[in-house]
């Protein structure tokens, strides 16, 4: 079987808390400073394959051994895509369901998280 998970922020760090009319600013967390801006995957191959993401206007594409792997790349603002290929055949083709904002930051360093299986 074949399966990853993804992670990632809707929203940069620098942003400052809840800006929308009406809406309860709690400030930003502690240690906002130490979070990453990037979107994160962890994928389970039993054999290798090719993995590209695709989020606002860049791409990457990382060549991945069989087993566990991890890979991120520096987040920007759009909804990331994940798509898995093996052999130029594609084995998952998966829109992220969140799309990440450069200005809103109504998630409140939150993360989102999801999956994809074949």
């Amino acid at each position: 079987m074949t399966k990853f998970y993804y992670f990632y922020r809707l929203h940069p760090k620098n942003l400052e808390g809840c800006v929308d009319p009406g809406c309860a600013d709690h400030g930003r967390p502690h240690h906002a400073n130490e979070l990453e801006d990037r979107i994160f995957a962890t994928l389970f191959l039993a054999q290798p394959a090719r993995l590209t993401i695709t989020c606002g206007n860049q791409q990457q594409t990382f060549e991945l051994a069989a087993g566990v792997r991890h890979v991120s790349l520096p987040m920007v603002a759009g909804t990331p895509r994940f798509i898995l290929e093996r052999h130029g055949r594609i084995l998952i083709d998966k829109t992220g369901e969140q799309t990440i904002s450069a200005t809103d930051s109504w998630s409140n360093f939150n993360y989102f998280s999801g999956s994809a299986t074949r």
